[in-house]
């Protein structure tokens, strides 16, 4: 039990650490908004907390300031505006695949080299997805750990 615990204790953190280790996943000019999920709690932010989880949100350039005060780091979600769905793939170098329609809206997983966590789904590495709403989308890492 301890060398599990101690597995996702440092898991975690080189977790945080790798997420922006050779690219910046927040560089994208056409985000408007980005949620942080995480396991810490930050005091002076306001946070919606579902369970361990505490849902952090912020304008773009609100994240790039905030984000070296987690740890913990469980996912990140990014609203974005203006692009396609092949555009945004482009941009982080992912492949993508189709995961079919959820509540009317087109789903896409994919993976993408600037993500180091990642899981299998019928033998493909998956560790982003990616949601198109009306004028929107809404792009996961490793998924979308809220309700679209």
């Amino acid at each position: 039990m301890k060398r599990l615990l101690t597995f996702l204790i440092v898991g975690g953190c080189l977790l945080g650490l790798s997420i922006f280790g050779k690219f910046d996943i927040l560089s994208n000019d056409n985000i408007s908004q980005v949620c942080i999920v995480s396991k810490s709690k930050i005091e002076s932010e306001d946070f919606i907390q579902s369970g361990n989880q505490f849902y952090y949100n912020y304008s773009l350039k609100d994240a790039k300031e905030t984000l070296p005060n987690f740890q913990n780091i469980d996912g990140i979600i990014l609203y974005i505006e203006n692009l396609n769905v092949d555009e945004v793939f482009s941009f982080y170098k992912a492949e993508s695949f189709k995961g079919g329609d959820v509540e009317g809206n087109k789903v896409f997983y994919g993976y993408s080299p600037y993500y180091n966590e990642c899981y299998y789904q019928n033998n493909k590495k998956i560790n982003m997805q990616l949601v198109v709403k009306e004028n929107q989308i809404i792009l996961g890492f490793p998924a979308i750990l809220i309700g679209f």
